[in-house]
């Protein structure tokens, strides 16, 4: 319903709920709403009315300031695809959430990491952020936070003899304290989709399972010097003992 206005969304919302409530129960239902172009509503089996055209509102004005974008709004997770650059699309959400919570990811089209973050998240703490990742000696490909603060930081070395040095100095950079720990992901920058990877993962101040396969099973899908590197920065950053 990319031409529908709030109203006429709403009197859709409205008949869904009417013509289904009660008809489907025990299946997964949702409801989808298409509301521009590429930009996507969706709410559970019984859509309120007010909420939906209150969402519409506020994603068609995000999706007017990034035309090139995929957005999909589901509750409180809001989903950008094909984006422009992390700090042109977080300030397009920020003016159109005006405040409101959600949980924004941001995959970018272009060089530049992606980002998930959760909103109100302000300039100043974007800025704060992005002065910190542009400092790091390593390549930043992902970011996540969790109520303003790093969890998830994914980046690319380029020379695997200088990878301990450089993760080393990320790692100091990232300020990681168990209240707060950070998961750092990291990759080999260039290195193509088959055989085993130079990569591996560290729990920074914290201690937790590895939630990757390779995590689980290094030998089959790492490097040696890659599985090397994981336990030493492991044995070094991480909380486990």
């Amino acid at each position: 319903m990319p031409a529908a206005t709030e109203p006429q969304i709403m009197a859709i919302a409205q008949r869904i709920t009417d013509i289904t409530r009660g008809q489907f129960d025990g299946y997964q239902q949702k409801t989808e709403f298409a509301v521009g172009n590429r930009a996507e509503v969706t709410t559970g089996a019984e859509p309120d009315p007010r909420q939906v055209a209150e969402q519409v509102r506020r994603l068609r004005q995000i999706s007017s300031a990034l035309p090139t974008a995929e957005i999909t709004w589901n509750g409180r997770k809001l989903d950008l695809r094909d984006a422009p650059v992390a700090a042109v699309s977080l300030a397009a959400v920020r003016t159109g959430l005006a405040g409101e919570p959600a949980r924004v990811t941001v995959l970018t089209q272009d060089a530049g990491p992606s980002w998930e973050v959760d909103f109100p998240f302000t300039a100043e703490q974007e800025r704060q952020l992005a002065e910190q990742l542009t400092a790091l000696p390593v390549e930043v490909s992902f970011v996540a936070l969790e109520k303003g603060f790093l969890s998830h930081v994914n980046v690319g070395v380029r020379d695997p003899a200088k990878a301990y040095a450089d993760l080393a100095t990320a790692i100091a950079a990232l300020h990681a304290t168990p209240a707060h720990p950070v998961h750092l992901t990291w990759h080999r920058d260039g290195e193509k989709d088959n055989g085993l990877k130079f990569a591996g993962d560290v729990y920074v101040a914290g201690c937790e399972d590895p939630r990757t396969t390779g995590g689980q099973d290094p030998g089959k899908y790492y490097t040696p010097d890659a599985i090397e590197l994981q336990g030493r920065l492991r044995a070094e950053f991480s909380a486990c003992r």
